[in-house]
């Protein structure tokens, strides 16, 4: 009887670890994607698209990505023309 309460015992904190690591991987992924939601907005767009690329698929930071690398060229474009 012991020995069964043991064991479920942990099995029940493995669980509970492994849920622990992947509600932090997730919390992590929306800190990361929040940051660069608000980097993009603060026209910050080099430190936002290192942000979206290192998110991966996660929700829309592929495009998010692609809008920032396509700000990053219009600003160098726009500075080539201004001097």
């Amino acid at each position: 009887m012991m020995k069964e309460r043991k064991k479920i015992f942990i099995i029940a904190g493995f669980v509970v670890i492994i849920l622990a690591v992947v509600l932090i991987c997730a919390l992590r992924k929306t800190v990361t994607y929040s940051k660069a939601c608000e980097n993009f907005g603060e026209k910050n767009y080099q430190t936002a698209a290192k942000q979206f690329d290192s998110l991966g698929d996660y929700k829309d930071s592929k495009e998010k990505y692609e809008k920032s690398k396509t700000c990053i060229l219009k600003e160098s474009i726009d500075e080539d023309y201004s001097l």
